[in-house]
């Protein structure tokens, strides 16, 4: 067997379990390792800053209309640069995330307001707040896209809103 202390899990897992480990152990840990490896990696290949795999880059370019001529770190740049530009909630950069992990989404920004006129009751018949609101409508169930509206959570400017609509 080798080395099993080279196994992040299995030292772990050693520390937690009273009785001796053994090569069945090992395995485990190994693949525990490996899952986790290639978890890690997919969660890097999900933003254009930080993908290396053969195909991400390509997608992420043509998302944003990018020749993808030039070294990877040219081609980096660039996509980068391209992000940037679209400053705010992009939907183009929302759309393109979704679909990296998996996900279809259409995205409704929020409608102009008119901003004048009083209720009745004298309170301002429009919500200001709605003018920071947007729509994402996901081709899959709410169960489902935990990871989805936890990345869009996260990247959202902070004074927006998102409201969420499943195929629940």
């Amino acid at each position: 067997m080798p080395n099993p202390f080279e196994s992040r899990h299995y030292r772990a897992l050693s520390k937690l379990k009273p009785l001796p480990m053994d090569a069945e152990d090992y395995a485990v840990c190994k693949e525990l390792d490996r899952v986790l490896d290639m978890a890690d990696q997919a969660h890097e290949e999900s933003f254009a800053s930080t993908c290396t795999l053969a195909g991400t880059l390509e997608r992420w370019e043509e998302a944003y209309g990018l020749p993808g001529t030039g070294t990877e770190e040219e081609r980096h740049q660039e996509l980068m640069a391209a992000i940037n530009r679209q400053w705010g909630i992009a939907a183009k950069h929302y759309r393109a995330m979704a679909l990296q992990m998996g996900f279809t989404v259409a995205i409704d920004k929020p409608r102009p307001l008119f901003r004048a006129g009083l209720s009745r009751a004298g309170e301002a018949a429009y919500d200001a707040e709605e003018q920071y609101i947007w729509t994402v409508t996901v081709n899959a169930t709410k169960s489902a896209s935990t990871a989805l509206v936890r990345e869009f959570e996260s990247q959202k400017i902070p004074f927006t809103a998102i409201r969420w609509v499943f195929n629940d």
